[in-house]
């Protein structure tokens, strides 16, 4: 199972609650410039002393979203399964997709 990390903000403090109870990370419309239906989160778990994230597990490989910093050096900015995608799942009574994941460390209080 591969680790990754999601921030909290006012409209989704539920959401660890969320994948728990279902057992599925679910996304929507993306938003910004990503364009398409897919669930973002960020690659390997956060750092355990920070607030408003929580860490996640799936087996399903994401695509990967690539970032170059000042000294021309790339890596994987963010992850992401879009629609479509292998093992992804649709809830159409919802408009949203969702994989397998589990929540494996919670937000800090």
């Amino acid at each position: 199972m591969q680790i990754y990390h999601r921030y909290l903000h006012p409209d989704n403090r539920h959401e660890p609650h969320l994948v728990r109870a279902s057992g599925f990370l679910k996304g929507g419309t993306a938003r910004v410039l990503a364009g398409g239906v897919r669930i973002n989160a960020y690659p390997g778990p956060h750092d355990p002393h920070a607030r408003d994230y929580y860490d996640l597990g799936t087996d399903i490989p994401p695509k990967r979203a690539y970032g170059v910093d000042l000294n021309g050096n790339r890596s994987v900015r963010e992850v992401y399964w879009p629609h479509g995608h292998a093992d992804v799942v649709e809830f159409p009574d919802e408009n949203r997709i969702g994989i397998p994941a589990q929540v494996v460390r919670d937000p800090l209080p």
